[in-house]
């Protein structure tokens, strides 16, 4: 996945770059409202096109966008693994301008999270993707450590969800670890884990003002991936 575009007027995402996810690539808005602030959307089978499954969760602000895809370890509608690993996917982040002011002060980011969960061990199409839900809290503090600043966060009160948007029930928390790791230019990168689950982040200011943080999430164990995004306002 190296693009997704919102498309308005029809309320679908145009992913690029992901096999067998149908013609062009375009993913309909599946209509659960389950995953607060963020919409859920689906790649459609035509004929022999399609014939991979993948979801994804989108959200955008004035500041920001965020959306994450996945797809599972079966054939649309069949059973039977034709991936050794967890498929294809992946995440986006972006900003409405790169002309961000680095804050000043400690700050505090509160919004919601949203993530799509890969399981290498499922035994059916219906088991091989699930959906995650969660609240984000981001502190910064730009001026110690000196030139780097700091940040860290939590993502809590996160759900699992199938894929139509029933919950199944609680994941444990996610912890964006301490990084010094941003720059003036307001890139942000460090380390994240949830129980045994463990991989990285990436995030950035937005908003002239970095009114907010846009932030994608990926951990991983031996047989659960997750990939997710997350949209934070100060």
């Amino acid at each position: 996945m190296n693009n997704l575009v919102y498309d308005a007027a029809n309320d679908q995402l145009v992913i690029n770059n992901l096999p067998f996810d149908g013609d062009a690539g375009r993913y309909v808005n599946t209509g659960i409202k389950a995953l607060p602030e963020f919409q859920v959307y689906a790649s459609q089978q035509v004929g022999e096109k399609g014939h991979v499954q993948y979801y994804a969760v989108y959200s955008q602000s004035a500041y920001s966008r965020a959306g994450a895809a996945g797809s599972g370890n079966h054939i649309n509608g069949e059973g039977g693994g034709i991936y050794a690993d967890f498929g294809h996917g992946g995440a986006m982040i972006g900003r409405a301008s790169n002309n961000v002011t680095r804050p000043t002060g400690e700050l505090r980011y509160d919004g919601n999270y949203a993530g799509i969960l890969v399981h290498d061990d499922a035994t059916s199409p219906a088991e091989a993707i699930t959906l995650s839900s969660g609240e984000v809290l981001v502190y910064v503090d730009p001026n110690d450590f000196d030139l780097t600043g700091a940040i860290h966060g939590f993502i809590t009160e996160r759900f699992e969800y199938d894929t139509n948007g029933t919950r199944i029930g609680a994941l444990e928390a996610l912890v964006l670890d301490e990084t010094s790791a941003f720059t003036d230019s307001g890139i942000i990168e460090g380390t994240a884990h949830s129980g045994d689950r463990t991989g990285t982040y990436s995030a950035v200011f937005s908003g002239p003002n970095s009114e907010e943080v846009v932030g994608a999430v990926r951990i991983a164990d031996p047989t659960v991936q997750e990939t997710g995004v997350f949209i934070a306002a100060d």
